[in-house]
């Protein structure tokens, strides 16, 4: 007799029991760099295996939206992600510091001193910094932060469930919900770290529904917002304006365009160039005297104010006008591969840059091991190398499944967006791991399963090795040292 194969009962239960091991060590031990690791490892494979295993058992997601009406399985997958990011609010955040800054930044806007000055310029987008304040407001804790934006993150199953279902039905829409419901990522990010992203990532997803159902006019609107809460949306404008003109024309696209300009100068210029203690002072001068204030003063002082901070007030300003050339080239050039079809090169080109970055990242850290230079430990340096080779199993594997892709194959609207964020978060001269939130929920929703399996695996697999290449905030590599 044969050896006996593990059945979909068995291996649900292994992936459940890796998932949750790894979820406690990094929930207990998560402070020590090389329990970290150990822990990332199990939570990510037994979520890969829990997402393979939903994915191919349509009948138990069946059985689900059989069971329970649409409200009840909306509102479980809200309390369950909620559940899930709460147990990590009461951990200091030391995977990264942003959290803190946030919190400052707040405490300066509700002093009335715009955090917008000095050398550095400013961080976020305006909106962000109005959020930071309002939660300021009504708690000037670190956890409160972090209680908002697990909220926020909380609320991107239930939007995915109704943006997924438009091209992946019900039942796949549901796999897509549930798999961000438990996904190590946002549990990490914004559960641990508590990191704004998710507030961007969730008003992209909503736009995203709004144009795929072509009420243009409302995805616009949260297309703007979450501009405004965090930059990177701005280079997927060439792909929405390319699926407006496509549905309504010429006049629609055009309209999409200035509706869009008119809220992101409005936005900027009152919470950026006057908020907070500008604009009412600005305000109460222009009643006073009828209108009779002079527009050209007005004018002449807001330019200088708005150039400098557009420029970031960095002294690298060559390097952010080339990222930002960068990031339209791609856009344009996704938006156009959805009609002509670039499918294959577009996949390579970022299955390439994450295969440098992987590259990179083991030689580097093998030249340390051997020449010993730099302060790294050894031991550090085989952390490093070991997840950065462990990246370049995804990698072979998209590969492996692209070259299958017929030459003139086209990108559907969901993959020119997911390649467009990741090109984007890969090219940043400031790269983060956090910054995948932007793009996993459109990764989540890929019609092609495999291909979105993969994606997720780079990701998760990627995020310790983008934290130990470029930032070291863990306690200890391990306790005693």
């Amino acid at each position: 007799m044969g050896k006996k194969i593990p059945t979909g009962g068995k291996i649900l239960n292994i992936a459940a029991l890796s998932y949750l091991s790894g979820f406690f060590i990094i929930l207990f031990f998560g402070q020590y760099q090389l329990y970290y690791g150990f822990g990332w490892i199990l939570l990510s494979l037994g979520f890969l295996a829990l997402l393979h295993s939903l994915s191919s058992r349509k009948a138990f997601v069946t059985s689900i939206s059989g069971k329970y009406n649409r409200n009840t399985i909306l509102l479980l997958l809200f309390v369950s992600s909620l559940l899930v990011r709460l147990i990590f609010i009461s951990k200091n955040p030391h995977l990264s510091l942003d959290v803190y800054g946030y919190n400052l930044s707040a405490n300066l806007l509700h002093s009335a001193q715009p955090p917008f000055t000095g050398s550095r310029g400013f961080a976020y987008a305006p909106l962000s910094y109005f959020f930071f304040t309002l939660v300021y407001a009504v708690s000037p804790s670190i956890y409160a932060l972090k209680l908002f934006f697990i909220l926020v993150d909380s609320l991107i199953p239930l939007a995915l469930f109704f943006t997924a279902r438009e091209f992946l039905g019900e039942t796949q829409s549901m796999v897509a919900s549930i798999a961000y419901v438990i996904n190590p990522l946002s549990i990490a990010e914004v559960g641990w770290s508590g990191h704004c992203d998710s507030l961007p990532s969730l008003l992209l997803v909503v736009s995203f529904f709004y144009l795929l159902k072509k009420r243009y006019y409302l995805s616009c609107l949260f297309f703007s917002v979450a501009t405004m809460t965090k930059w990177y949306p701005l280079f997927l404008l060439p792909i929405y304006l390319s699926v407006v003109y496509k549905g309504k024309g010429l006049r629609a696209s055009l309209s999409f365009s200035l509706v869009f300009l008119f809220i992101f100068l409005l936005c900027f210029s009152l919470l950026t160039v006057w908020f907070p203690t500008e604009f009412p002072l600005a305000l109460k001068a222009f009643l006073k005297s009828g209108g009779n204030v002079s527009l050209s003063r007005s004018i002449s002082q807001l330019i200088p104010r708005v150039v400098g901070l557009i420029g970031f007030n960095l002294p690298n300003f060559p390097v952010v006008i080339s990222y930002l050339v960068y990031c339209y080239a791609i856009s344009v050039s996704l938006a156009y591969a959805v009609k002509i079809g670039f499918k294959k090169f577009a996949y390579s080109s970022v299955i390439l840059l994450f295969s440098i970055q992987a590259c990179t990242s083991i030689f580097l850290n093998l030249g340390g091991l051997f020449l010993q230079y730099g302060e790294v430990p050894p031991l550090q340096r085989l952390y490093q190398m070991f997840f950065s080779i462990l990246v370049l199993v995804p990698i072979y594997l998209l590969f492996k499944h692209i070259r299958h892709f017929p030459r003139k194959d086209t990108l559907s609207l969901d993959e020119s967006i997911s390649l467009v964020i990741l090109l984007v978060i890969i090219g940043q001269p400031a790269f983060a791991p956090w910054y995948f939130i932007w793009a996993l929920p459109f990764l989540l929703s890929l019609s092609e399963r495999r291909i979105s399996f993969y994606w997720v695996m780079m990701l998760l697999f990627s995020q310790p090795t983008a934290y130990q290449s470029i930032y070291n905030h863990f306690t200890s590599f391990m306790p005693g040292l």
